[in-house]
């Protein structure tokens, strides 16, 4: 079966797609593409890309699924609260992934978080909330990819700035029928120096992240956290049987802590620790 990649509907310029496929690149046809705004953030929030302005769509021919793929590194504690996604089509699904890191590129298969979210596109930026909202310790790499499940034909959902790509980051695609690798744009034979439409949506432990992010069975030690004035446990978890603590540097209660935001303003600067149940001690540090 033969694959080819459009980037928004028009002439095309070809190249090998993995033997026997064939990767299509094409200008804008017509009048500029409508776009819309990205979405408001909240206060506490930040966003991380490396993208610029949408410029065209791109679509897989025969298939009708592929994926965009994003990989950052965690400046410092953080949270990955939504993913922000541009359609310049639809698509009639999408699934939105944060994935720990596997190799420099190559997302791991273990996912931190997954969600389904709208396919609706017509130029439009597009918000998937992360259910877990997974929580990534400072210099951990993570990905957030967007994967077109499958889309009518004629349209061009996922989109790409103008470019030039970031290497080792803002550009990578997979073809899911092909298999699970994934493949830098601008490597043969793509040849497209283009970044993904694609956005990381993230709250800094200053603004009150509470653990990192230790994937299960890892044996590696969490690092510390920096909390300013509120400590957030959680607000998904439920309150039937939730139990919490903060501990000083020698072990002993300080407070009682519930889901959601806690204030901590009045406890003294330094190393504590957060107690939930059998789970192992979250070291945080607590700053003025």
């Amino acid at each position: 079966m033969k694959s080819k990649l459009y980037l928004c509907a028009a002439c095309s310029l070809m190249c090998a797609v993995l033997s026997a496929q064939r990767l299509e690149t094409a200008s804008p046809a017509g009048s500029p593409m409508p776009r819309s705004l990205c979405p408001d953030l909240q206060s506490s929030e930040d966003t991380m890309h490396y993208d610029g302005a949408p410029d065209r769509g791109a679509a897989v021919s025969g298939t009708y699924s592929y994926g965009g793929g994003v990989r950052f590194t965690a400046p410092e504690s953080l949270r990955v609260v939504a993913v922000l996604y541009y359609l310049t089509g639809s698509a009639d699904a999408i699934f939105v992934h944060v994935s720990d890191e596997s190799t420099q590129g190559t997302p791991s298969e273990r996912k931190l978080d997954t969600t389904r979210a709208t396919g609706q596109g017509g130029g439009v930026w597009r918000r998937a909330e992360m259910p877990l909202q997974p929580a990534v310790p400072a210099n951990r790499d993570f990905w957030t990819c967007v994967i077109v499940r499958r889309h009518p034909p004629g349209q061009y959902p996922l989109t790409l700035d103008l470019g030039p790509m970031v290497p080792w980051r803002g550009g990578f695609i997979t073809l899911p029928t092909i298999g699970p690798d994934w493949y830098q744009l601008t490597d043969p034979p793509f040849w497209t120096d283009r970044n993904w439409n694609i956005r990381a949506v993230v709250q800094y432990a200053a603004t009150g992240v509470e653990e990192v992010m230790v994937p299960t069975g890892s044996e590696e030690a969490p690092s510390a956290t920096l909390i300013r004035g509120v400590l957030r446990t959680g607000d998904r978890i439920p309150e039937t049987g939730y139990r919490a603590e903060l501990l000083d540097a020698a072990g002993r209660r300080v407070m009682e802590l519930r889901p959601g935001a806690n204030d901590v303003r009045h406890l003294a600067p330094g190393v504590h620790f957060v107690r939930r149940g059998d789970r192992p001690l979250a070291r945080v540090i607590l700053l003025r």
